[in-house]
C-alpha cells in the first residue's frame, strides 16, 4: 500500500472487504510487525480514519472487536465518522475530523456512495478524487465490482476510478459455512512490481473473527481465476500428464494461450 497514494480494493458484495480492511488497520495502527499473515507492517503507527458510508458507528465498531480478538493483540479503537454526504461536499469536515484524530489514512466504505452522482460518467471520479487530494494522506477505498459475468472484472462504473488510483486490488469470495475463503489479485501496481495472487480465509463466531493464510491454490473456487501457468503447474502436482491431457483438464483456455504458456514453463525448466 503505498504511502500518500490511492488504494483501491473491490470486490462483490460480502466478499470481505470491510474486514480486510479492518485487518490492515490493526496492523497499520500497532504496528503488528510479527504478525502470521506474511504481511508486512509498517516502521512505525499509522493511525487510519474510518470514513463509513454505508453501515454505522456501532456496527463497525463491533466488528472491529472482533478482528482485535481474533488477532489476540490487546485493545484497539477504530477511529470512525459516519458520513452521510459525498465526500467532494464533506472534505473539509472531513479535514477537520482528521486533525482531531491526527490520522494520517482515510479508510472510506465505500466508493459509490462516496462519490455520488453518475458513477459512469468521468464528471463523478473527478470530483470525488480532486476531493481526495485535499485531504493528502494515504487513502485505502473499498469498491463494488462492475456487473457482467465471468473473467476479469473492474471497479464498478466509469474507467477513472481505476485510472486515478496508484494500486488496485481484485477480491473473490468462496463461502464455507462459517468460513470465508477469500483471494487476492493485484490489478495495478504503479510503484512496484506485482505480486502473485494470495488468500486468506475467514473463520467467524459470535465474538470473534479469526484470519489465517492459506494457499490459493487450495480453493477449488479460485482455481480457475489463476495464471495459465498457475493453472498448469497445480494439476501436474498430482503426476505426469501429456500435452493435450492437460489442455482436456483447461478447456476455457485459448489453445495459443495455453502451448504458449507451456513453452515458456519448459524452457524455463519448471516443467
Amino acid at each position: 500500500l503505498p504511502r500518500g497514494r490511492v488504494v483501491e480494493i473491490f470486490g462483490p458484495p460480502e466478499s470481505g472487504k470491510t474486514q480486510l480492511a479492518m485487518l490492515l488497520s490493526v496492523i497499520m495502527m500497532l504496528p503488528w510487525s510479527d504478525n502470521p499473515l506474511g504481511l508486512i507492517a509498517p516502521s512505525k503507527p499509522i493511525r487510519p480514519l474510518w470514513l463509513d458510508y454505508e453501515a454505522d458507528r456501532d456496527t463497525t465498531q463491533w466488528q472491529f472487536a472482533r478482528i482485535v480478538k481474533g488477532a489476540e493483540v490487546g485493545d484497539l479503537f477504530l477511529p470512525y465518522r459516519r458520513c452521510r454526504m459525498p465526500l467532494a461536499d464533506d472534505v473539509e469536515q472531513i479535514a477537520s475530523h482528521m486533525d482531531k484524530t491526527k490520522a494520517d489514512c482515510v479508510i472510506i466504505d465505500s466508493l459509490a456512495k462516496a462519490t455520488g452522482g453518475d458513477l459512469d460518467k468521468s464528471e463523478s471520479p473527478t470530483r470525488f478524487f480532486g476531493a481526495l487530494d485535499q485531504l493528502r494522506c494515504t487513502s485505502i477505498i473499498l469498491a463494488h465490482t462492475s456487473k457482467g459475468g465471468e473473467g476479469r472484472k473492474t471497479i464498478y462504473g466509469s474507467t477513472f476510478f481505476t485510472a486515478y488510483a496508484r494500486s488496485v486490488w481484485e477480491m473473490r469470495a468462496s463461502p464455507d459455512d462459517d468460513t470465508l475463503h477469500i483471494g487476492l489479485w493485484d490489478n495495478k501496481a504503479n510503484f512496484r512490481g506485482k505480486v502473485e495472487p494470495m488468500a486468506f480465509n475467514f473463520t467467524y463466531d459470535e465474538s470473534t473473527i479469526r484470519i489465517l493464510v492459506e494457499d490459493i491454490k487450495t480453493v477449488e473456487d479460485f482455481m480457475q481465476h489463476l495464471s495459465v501457468s498457475a493453472m498448469i503447474l497445480e494439476v501436474l502436482k498430482a503426476g505426469s500428464k501429456s500435452p493435450k491431457e492437460l489442455k482436456e483438464l483447461m478447456p476455457d483456455v485459448a489453445s495459443g494461450t495455453f502451448y504458449a504458456e507451456l513453452a515458456r514453463l519448459t524452457k524455463k525448466k519448471k516443467i
